[in-house]
C-alpha cells in the first residue's frame, strides 16, 4: 500500500500477519550530496543530534529506554542521499515508534551544549572509520569513480568542517530539506492499527519544520527560507582514461585492492544485470573470484562486489585483499582481468545464469521475513522509481537476462578508460606498476 498523507509525505506499507515484529522507517531524501563543500557532513550531524532529545523527552536516555523497554532495536544512517531513522520491535508497540520517531523529526531540542558535545562524539567516529582499511579503501575507490561530482566527498564530512556547524547552521538545513514532501514514512511487518490515521493526527495537516522556523526567527532574526535547491545529477559519468590511487599505510598487515567502473543509475533496468554479473563473479563463496582466488590459489581470504546506485548513475566495484608482496598483487590484479575478459570475450553458460538468477529470487523471498530490510528496500524503491516492485516483477525482469545479454553490457561498461583502481597497502605502489598490471 502507497499512500500520501494529509501534509504531503509519502507512507509505504507492507502488512504480514504471519510477522511477530513491525519495522518502521523515516527516510528523508536529503544526504551528503546536497551539501555545501563548506558544510561536508552536516546531514550527518542532524542524524545524530535528533536522538539527543526532544520537548517531551529531553534526555537522551529517555528515548533509548523506552525502546529498551519493549526490546526494540533503533538506529540511523545517513547515505550520499537520503537520511533515515528506524525503530524495529513486536508488532503490538508499533504506535511506540511511531510516537518517538515523530516526536524526535517533530520536536528535538538542538541544545548548542548537546550539539558541541555530540560533534566532538562524530569526529571520533570520522578518526575511527579512517583507522579501519576496508572504510578507507572504499572511499578511495568512491573519490575515484566519482570524481569532479557531488557523490565525490566522504559522507561524514572532515573534522574540519564538522567543527565549524552550529545550531544556526543545523536549523537552517533542518529547515530546507526536512520537509513534508521529501519524507517516505516505510513500515513493513504485521500492522494491526490504523496507521494512516494516526500518522494525519501526528502530522496534522501541517509542516515539519515548522517549529525550527520559529526557533530560527526568534534566535536569529531570519526570515524565509529560501526551497531547496536542485542538486546537479550526472547522467553519465564522463571518464576518459583509467584512474588510480594509491596509499600507503606502514601499519597494515594486507594490502586491499579495489576496482570498478561507473555504470547506470537505479532506474535503469541494466542494474539488474549488473547484480547477476557481481554475484557470478564475486557473490558467493561459488562464484568465479571466490574459487580462484581464495579456494585454488589461496591468495586472498575474501573476494566481494559492490553495486552503488543513484538516482542519476552508479558503480560496480570488486574488492579484496592479499598478502604485501608486489608479486601476488599482480598476479591478483591479474586473474580478476581475465575474468572480466572471460565474459566480455564468451557468453556465460546459460545454467549458470539461471542459477545465480535463482539465488538472487531466493535471497528476495527470505528478506521478506526481515522486516527492516524489506522496509528500507521498498522505500528506496519507491524514492528512485516512484512504485514499490513485487517479486513477480523482479522475477520478470531477472528472467530476461541471457548470456548475450550479460555478454553485451561488460562489452559496453567493462572498459579500460573506465577503470578505476585503489591500492591500500604498507608497500608504495607507483602509477607505472598499476599501468603496467592492467592486462587489457
Amino acid at each position: 500500500m502507497i499512500k500520501k498523507l494529509k501534509n504531503g509525505s509519502t507512507l509505504i506499507i507492507k502488512n504480514s500477519n504471519c510477522s511477530k515484529t513491525a519495522t518502521i522507517y523515516f527516510i528523508f531524501k536529503v544526504g551528503s550530496r546536497y551539501e555545501n563543500p563548506k558544510d561536508f557532513g552536516i546531514s550527518h550531524v542532524i542524524e545524530h543530534i535528533l536522538f539527543k532529545g526532544t520537548c517531551n523527552r529531553p534526555e537522551a536516555q529517555q528515548i533509548a529506554q523506552i525502546i529498551d523497554q519493549y526490546g526494540g532495536l533503533f538506529n540511523a544512517f545517513t547515505s550520499r542521499d537520503m537520511t533515515g531513522y528506524y525503530i524495529k520491535l513486536p508488532y503490538k508497540n508499533l504506535n511506540i515508534a511511531i510516537d518517538i520517531l515523530s516526536d524526535m523529526i517533530l520536536n528535538s531540542l538542538f541544545n548548542s551544549k548537546e550539539i558541541k558535545s555530540e560533534l566532538n562524539v562524530i569526529i571520533n567516529e570520522i578518526k575511527m572509520r579512517n583507522s579501519k582499511p576496508n572504510s578507507i579503501i572504499d572511499q578511495m575507490f568512491s573519490q575515484l569513480v566519482y570524481k569532479g561530482t557531488n557523490l565525490e566527498h566522504e559522507i561524514g564530512g572532515t573534522k574540519e568542517t564538522i567543527c565549524k556547524i552550529d545550531q544556526e547552521k543545523l536549523l537552517k538545513y533542518m529547515v530546507k530539506y526536512y520537509v513534508a514532501k521529501n519524507m517516505i514514512i516505510s513500515i513493513a511487518g504485521k500492522v494491526a492499527i490504523n496507521i494512516e490515521n494516526l500518522l494525519n493526527k501526528i502530522f496534522n495537516n501541517g509542516e515539519i519544520q515548522e517549529r525550527y522556523k520559529t526557533i530560527l526567527s526568534e534566535k536569529y532574526n531570519i526570515g524565509k527560507q529560501s526551497p531547496p535547491q536542485k542538486i546537479k545529477l550526472y547522467h553519465k559519468i564522463t571518464q576518459k582514461s583509467p584512474r588510480f590511487s594509491s596509499k600507503v599505510n606502514k601499519d597494515l598487515d594486507h594490502t586491499f585492492i579495489s576496482l570498478g567502473f561507473p555504470i547506470v543509475s537505479f532506474k535503469n533496468k541494466k542494474s539488474w544485470i549488473f547484480e547477476v554479473i557481481g554475484t557470478i563473479l564475486a557473490g558467493t563463496m561459488g562464484s568465479i573470484l571466490f574459487q580462484e582466488l581464495r579456494e585454488d590459489r589461496g591468495l586472498v581470504y575474501n573476494v566481494s562486489y559492490d553495486i552503488e546506485l543513484f538516482e542519476d548513475t552508479g558503480s560496480f566495484s570488486i574488492t579484496c585483499s592479499c598478502s604485501n608482496d608486489k608479486k601476488i598483487v599482480s598476479e591478483v590484479l591479474d586473474i580478476i582481468f581475465q575474468n572480466i575478459h572471460s565474459i566480455k570475450n564468451k557468453p556465460l553458460p546459460n545454467k549458470d545464469i539461471k542459477r545465480t538468477i535463482q539465488y538472487l529470487l531466493n535471497s528476495l523471498d527470505m528478506k521478506q521475513e526481515n522486516t527492516d530490510e524489506l522496509a528500507l528496500s521498498q522505500a528506496c524503491e519507491y524514492i528512485y522509481l516512484g512504485k514499490v516492485l513485487s517479486i513477480k516483477e523482479i522475477s520478470h525482469i531477472y528472467n530476461k537476462i541471457t548470456p548475450q545479454i550479460i555478454q553485451k553490457i561488460c562489452k559496453e561498461y567493462f572498459i579500460k578508460s573506465r577503470l578505476n583502481l585503489a591500492i591500500l597497502s604498507p608497500l608504495k605502489f607507483t602509477k607505472n606498476f598499476l599501468q603496467s598490471n592492467i592486462k587489457w
